[in-house]
């Protein structure tokens, strides 16, 4: 890895969210790993974005790069990543916080130490303080690879050289544009996820819409037929999502059965801390 330049482009895409970016910005400057550059990439805000942005000028770690228009998350992550010189590139949501200041040091550790490493995430949890730890292995992350995100968006760390051979984001998808990518550079790489809690996440102001989730379900059956080859249980993972779809055409989304259902999907693929299932 090159030292001579820093070794992580940390990337936030951010579209109007004035009154909580600078707190993301912020849990990202308090880092205590000296060598990274921090890349924001304003993705046509209207709101007060741009002047939050501008109070960063004086720092040397961080660069903002501007679209007037609006060209979506994923467009935004391959610009500010294409932007960043960094061997290895950490994300972050433009909402969420990093709170843990050992965060970069204890990831890139890991790559020193594991070459095929092409991708480590965290535990994380939420405002209210509920959270997950994901499987931490390999072979257990692979497991549940085309049943669901087995990462956390705003906890990855990537090889830089793992994202370029996997084509970076797909800008084509409206979201899971991370799992997606995710589920390319596991084909030619090695996965893992960190147990301690690293990030904070915030749920939002609303929940899933019923188009939005059926719409999400359809992706992630596509993504079980698409990378089939490449991850088990195939077969098994088409049939959880056709279940589901057809699951969701009778029962409400944000209904008493669908938390009751969001519970048994937590255990049946031990998200709960301290599990490697």
């Amino acid at each position: 890895m090159n030292t001579s330049r820093p070794l992580v482009t940390v990337v936030m895409a951010t579209l109007n969210r004035a009154s909580r970016v600078r707190t993301a910005v912020d849990s990202v400057l308090a880092q205590d790993y000296p060598a990274f550059e921090l890349v924001i990439v304003n993705d046509g805000s209207t709101d007060p974005t741009a002047e939050v942005l501008s109070g960063l000028a004086g720092d040397p770690r961080v660069r903002v790069v501007t679209h007037e228009k609006n060209q979506g998350l994923p467009a935004s992550l391959n610009r500010g990543i294409a932007t960043g010189h960094g061997d290895l590139i950490a994300r972050i949501d433009d909402d969420d916080t990093w709170v843990n200041p050992t965060k970069l040091t204890q990831q890139v550790g890991l790559f020193s130490q594991q070459p095929r490493l092409g991708l480590v995430g965290t535990a994380y949890v939420d405002e209210q303080g509920e959270g997950a730890t994901n499987p931490l292995s390999d072979g257990a992350i692979r497991a549940q690879m085309l049943f669901r995100c087995p990462f956390c968006h705003s906890s990855v760390m990537m090889r830089r050289t793992a994202f370029e051979q996997a084509g970076g984001y797909d800008e084509s998808l409206p979201y899971a544009e991370d799992w997606d990518l995710w589920l390319r550079i596991g084909r030619d790489w090695d996965l893992a996820n960190q147990p301690d809690v690293m990030v904070a996440r915030h749920r939002g102001e609303s929940t899933l819409s019923e188009q939005y989730f059926e719409r999400q379900l359809g992706m992630a059956s596509g993504f079980a037929g698409r990378y089939a080859s490449d991850y088990p249980r195939a077969t098994l993972a088409r049939l959880y999502h056709a279940g589901s779809r057809g699951f969701f055409r009778c029962f409400p989304v944000g209904g008493s059965m669908h938390r009751g259902m969001q519970k048994l999907f937590s255990r049946a693929f031990s998200l709960r801390r301290g599990n490697d299932g």
